[in-house]
């Protein structure tokens, strides 16, 4: 995984990302390993903190499992914009470019 300015990543499956962000009030270990791919634990527990560092900004706490974090903050935290992630997935499957082609993961370069 590449590191940038932006965020951690700057590439996300983001058919998972937006799945996850509708369908889920929290996040565990599995899913955001759904969104990102494979990491270290040390980069699981970077992930989190960002994620934990918004949850305290937002007010939000776990409210299913304290190992979670609360999926908006998270997005937040890793400045994943739901709909920006709709418009490149729409994007790519209008140019037949369909998700998964590279392990599932697409550019989400800005």
């Amino acid at each position: 995984m590449t590191k940038t300015g932006r965020g951690m990543f700057n590439t996300i499956n983001l058919e998972a990302a937006l799945r996850l962000y509708y369908k889920r009030i929290e996040l565990s270990n599995d899913d955001i390993r759904e969104i990102f791919g494979p990491m270290s634990s040390s980069t699981m527990s970077r992930l989190k903190k960002k994620a934990l560092e918004q949850m305290a900004i937002d007010g939000t706490h776990p409210m299913w499992d304290a190992r979670c974090v609360h999926t908006e903050s998270a997005f937040k935290a890793w400045k994943l914009d739901p709909a920006d992630l709709e418009r490149r997935l729409a994007k790519l499957r209008k140019l037949g470019l369909e998700e998964g082609e590279e392990g599932g993961a697409q550019s989400v370069k800005g």
